[in-house]
């Protein structure tokens, strides 16, 4: 991602700044985080999202990061919100007054045909706890996109729709008995 007019990546359990444009492999990397929890081989991403309070945050296992400062590991945190420990993270995005982070309890190695438990929380970033969150169930979470006032979330079995002020829906069932005839009959 591109923050603070530098290009911001991960590698293994570090986070690094480079310039932007990128003009060489080597020259002018910093290191902003060092300690992130390594990464899975199921879910190997660390998701990374501008908030509408402009700082950049990204997932870290359970918990999500926040980074303000591009010059240096000071201000910068592995470790800003903290989820349980069974938890993983899985994507961040923002309806313009919260950040929107989605996770699950389903770890690596991936486990397919369960329901374990999803959440989509809402965080208005000015405190450690949450504005709203939501759980239900399905086998993995994908991520979640804002569209004008609803939130379309993305998992294995389902898609679903909420908000801050509504629980998540079934927007289309992706699996088993689904209504929906696909082709001609």
């Amino acid at each position: 991602i591109v923050y603070k007019g530098k290009t911001i990546f991960s590698s293994g359990s570090v986070i690094y700044a480079h310039d932007y444009p990128i003009s060489a492999v080597t020259g002018n990397i910093v290191t902003l985080v060092a300690s992130l929890t390594t990464p899975d081989s199921t879910y190997p991403v660390t998701a990374f999202h501008i908030g509408p309070d402009r700082n950049l945050y990204f997932t870290n296992g359970q918990y999500i990061g926040r980074i303000t400062s591009i010059s240096g590991v000071a201000g910068n945190a592995a470790q800003y919100l903290t989820f349980e420990s069974d938890v993983k993270t899985r994507n961040i995005s923002d309806d313009g007054v919260n950040l929107i982070i989605t996770g699950d309890t389903n770890v690596a190695p991936i486990q397919t045909g369960g329901n374990f438990r999803c959440f989509v929380a809402f965080w208005n970033m000015k405190s450690q706890d949450l504005t709203r969150i939501w759980e239900f169930t399905d086998e993995i979470m994908f991520g979640a996109v804002p569209v004008e006032d609803e939130v379309i979330v993305i998992c294995k079995n389902n898609i679903y729709t909420c908000s801050v002020d509504s629980r998540p829906k079934v927007l289309l069932p992706l699996k088993g008995n689904s209504n929906y005839s696909f082709g001609s009959s």
